[in-house]
């Protein structure tokens, strides 16, 4: 018996362009998680939860596993990969210089300086 996963975005299952939502059999479905399975995540990340937090993070992390679940479940396979989401061309300028620098007013500005060089502190003995 195969479950069907409703996702709630508008125009998923009409649009193309995203895909439609794919049917997850029962068998496919991660369980919820349960105390043990909490205990064992706070074990392995060296946390101290209590009873009842572990309960409170068993349905926090139960309905973000749901969520995936549901993106999981859109169908992306005729969906190009895109480099970035913008699909708005940057506006690069010309590298040319546009100021000379003026050295000695630029040194004038650093803490210490010799012999036009910048001196900063030894930070490696």
């Amino acid at each position: 018996m195969a479950l069907t996963v409703a996702i709630a975005f508008h125009g998923f299952n009409q649009s193309p362009k995203y895909g439609s939502v794919r049917p997850i059999s029962a068998e496919q479905r991660p369980a919820a998680l349960n105390q043990k399975d909490i205990e064992k995540i706070a074990h392995l990340a060296r946390l101290e939860v209590s009873g009842q937090e572990c309960a409170a993070y068993a349905a926090d992390l139960s309905r973000i596993l749901g969520l995936i679940e549901q993106m999981n479940a859109i169908a992306t396979d005729h969906v190009a990969p895109m480099a970035q989401p913008e699909t708005t061309p940057l506006r690069f300028r010309d590298d040319a210089v546009t100021q000379n620098g003026d050295p000695e007013r630029l040194l004038a500005l650093a803490p210490a300086s010799a012999h036009g060089l910048y001196l900063v502190p030894r930070v490696i003995e």
